[in-house]
C-alpha cells in the first residue's frame, strides 16, 4: 500500500466466469473507519508477504480482506 492509504476501498468488481475478473475498481482510504459507519464495505490491506527470503519482492503481498458487517 502506499504510505499515504490505510487500505483500498473496493468499490466495483464484475466476474465475466470462474476465471476472469473484467471490471475492478477502488480507492485508497487513508484510515481505518469504524465499522458500524461503513456496513457492507470491503478493503483490502497489503503488505510485505510473511515468511519469504526477499520481503521487498514486488510480485509477492500478503493480502487481508476486510469486511464491515453487522458494526464489525
Amino acid at each position: 500500500m502506499p504510505a499515504d492509504a490505510w487500505a483500498m476501498l473496493v468499490v466495483a468488481v464484475d466476474i465475466a466466469d470462474s476465471e476472469s475478473v473484467t471490471l475492478f475498481a477502488g480507492c485508497r482510504e487513508p484510515q481505518h473507519h469504524a465499522a458500524d459507519i461503513v456496513d457492507g464495505a470491503l478493503v483490502l490491506r497489503l503488505g510485505p508477504p510473511p515468511h519469504i527470503d526477499d520481503p521487498d519482492d514486488p510480485t509477492r503481498a500478503d493480502i487481508e480482506l476486510l469486511l464491515a458487517y453487522q458494526g464489525r
